[in-house]
């Protein structure tokens, strides 16, 4: 079964991580209390919960509504493994 809304969202994840510099990861975001990293790992949170509800995946490995500051691995890859 696919599901073409989660893989166009996964895809424009992929897009916009891969446009961010390290340097940037640690700037700020209109959502004050989070960096651009914490907005990347919400979103990539968020993809692998509905894999993970869909039967394709796996939870992510943190709370996606309280993302850590910087993530344990490459941001990219954590989409990836969604």
């Amino acid at each position: 079964m696919t599901f073409p809304v989660l893989t166009g969202s996964l895809d424009l994840l992929h897009r916009v991580a891969a446009s961010v510099r390290p340097d940037q990861l640690d700037a700020p975001t209109p959502c004050s209390q989070w960096t651009v990293a914490q907005v990347l790992l919400h979103a990539a949170g968020d993809q692998h919960a509905w894999a993970s509800i869909v039967g394709s995946g796996s939870p992510p490995g943190y709370d996606p509504f309280a993302p850590p500051r910087r993530p344990d691995s490459d941001i990219s890859q954590l989409i990836t493994d969604a």
